[in-house]
């Protein structure tokens, strides 16, 4: 899919590759374990950016199966049925994701539609057989969240509705400031709930951005040669090449850099941002995101970034 086995690939291309396992390492050791938490469990994760006064969706509830439920004032909830009746009190959309949740697996979403909710997929289904279906399919903890949409500009860019959200990555330096480092956006196939880009098979867009917001190429999978493919230039929903900045990219960026800050001592950190009429919002923080593909870019000089980070930040 990275069409790593193309013989045009020169050297100096060759040495920015890194495979993900190799990359996970380098991640390790500059993300302390104790800490890891932070991200990888959704929970901690919403509790400490509101903590830190950094904006995420609004809270719904927590849903264990298998242990303590409750809502997001605190008070638990008893039975899947107190559950169940209590969210008609949330008159909005909901997402629903699995706790220790990633690449999108197991996210479900609930359509406030005449005064109940109702599964998006399939609205003809009871509250009660979608939860049922939701944990027979991943029995985890989930965390409910009021769910969140794409700004005007941006769903009227790509004739899509649904959150595309930022890829953001940052690192603290040596100083502990910290940077920006990695700047996308991906942009779903219409219909599909989930942005996840997943090497472009469900005919989605990776788009690169510049450091001043715009939007400068964009990756898909070519179906017919089997890998991704760069264009340099960006094409609205009609297929007309034209220009596109993301709204709100100042608050967007400051709100990554003040983030970082708040999880250290993790030193590098992949943010998904949702960028909505009302302002960006951090919807997950992940300690070990994926490299860059060659098509991106070469993670050489990131690479050698982190490895100078080996060193623990102390608080």
């Amino acid at each position: 899919m990275e069409d790593l086995l193309n013989p045009s690939w020169n050297n100096e291309e060759r040495n920015g590759m890194i495979s993900k396992e190799c990359f996970l390492h380098l991640q390790k050791k500059v993300n302390p374990a104790s800490h890891w938490y932070l991200t990888e469990d959704k929970i901690a994760f919403h509790h400490h950016c509101i903590k830190n006064n950094l904006s995420v969706p609004e809270l719904v509830a927590v849903f264990d199966p298998n242990g303590q439920s409750y809502w997001e004032n605190g008070q638990g909830i008893e039975t899947k049925n107190n559950l169940l009746d209590g969210l008609a009190r949330y008159p909005f959309d909901i997402i629903m994701k699995p706790v220790y949740g990633y690449h999108g697996k197991g996210v479900s979403a609930l359509d406030f539609v005449d005064g109940v909710h109702r599964f998006t997929t399939d609205l003809s289904l009871s509250l009660r057989d979608v939860f049922k279906k939701i944990l027979a399919e991943n029995p985890d903890r989930y965390i409910l969240q009021k769910r969140l949409y794409s700004h005007q500009a941006i769903a009227e860019f790509t004739g899509n509705t649904v959150l595309q959200s930022l890829r953001l990555i940052t690192c603290l330096d040596e100083n502990g400031q910290p940077k920006l480092i990695i700047r996308k956006i991906k942009f779903p196939k219409q219909g599909n709930l989930i942005d996840n880009f997943s090497w472009g098979i469900s005919n989605g867009r990776l788009c690169l951005i510049d450091e001043y917001g715009k939007i400068e190429s964009f990756i898909k999978y070519d179906h017919i040669k089997k890998y991704l493919v760069r264009y340099d230039y960006i094409e609205d929903i009609s297929g007309k090449k034209t220009e596109f900045t993301i709204p709100f990219w100042n608050q967007c960026v400051v709100l990554v850099l003040n983030a970082q800050k708040a999880f250290a001592p993790l030193r590098t950190i992949g943010w998904d941002v949702a960028v909505t009429n009302e302002g960006p919002f951090l919807i997950e923080g992940n300690v070990f995101w994926d490299p860059l593909t060659p098509q991106e870019g070469s993670m050489q000089a990131i690479c050698q970034l982190l490895m100078a980070l080996n060193a623990p930040l102390v608080n």
